[in-house]
């Protein structure tokens, strides 16, 4: 007869690749948020929006789901129970939400409250790969110029 117990590596290792990627979504998302934050408060004269990493709150959320799961089920070697399973669902769910809706929303928030600020979107300087963008709000026209020839 065979162990089929995997490896203390293969069952922590999964859980710390797992957990860390939670950490790193949720810590970009909570950096890039708090200083978007900061920059619209201070009413500088250049803010920078990085709606990417917006999307990084529902991924730490999916992620906290699923890593909550393979706590219970591989490191504490545990049988999911229904509310336990009902609950990691919903917050699968919920991450899903976050992940398609919050971007968006904060997206339509901060542009109308900016422009209504007198910002201007600096087009030459935002930039977007796939569903990671920058958008860079300046205060003038000058402002969006001055940007641009220094980051050519």
């Amino acid at each position: 007869m065979s162990d089929t117990t995997p490896s203390a590596s293969v069952r922590y290792g999964g859980f710390l690749l797992f957990f860390a990627l939670m950490l790193g979504a949720a810590l970009w998302f909570g950096w890039s948020f708090i200083s978007l934050v900061s920059q619209i408060l201070r009413e500088t004269p250049v803010i920078y929006f990085n709606k990417g990493a917006l999307y990084m709150l529902g991924v730490a959320i999916g992620l906290l789901a699923l890593v909550y799961a393979i706590f219970l089920e591989v490191i504490l070697q545990q049988q999911l129970t229904e509310n336990s399973s009902r609950m990691i669902t919903r917050t699968a769910y919920i991450g899903i939400g976050v992940l398609v809706l919050f971007p968006q929303i904060i997206h339509f928030t901060v542009e109308r409250n900016l422009i209504k600020k007198n910002y201007e979107i600096c087009e030459t300087a935002s930039y977007q790969w796939l569903m990671y963008r920058e958008i860079v709000f300046a205060r003038d026209t000058q402002t969006c110029k001055d940007i641009t020839t220094r980051s050519s």
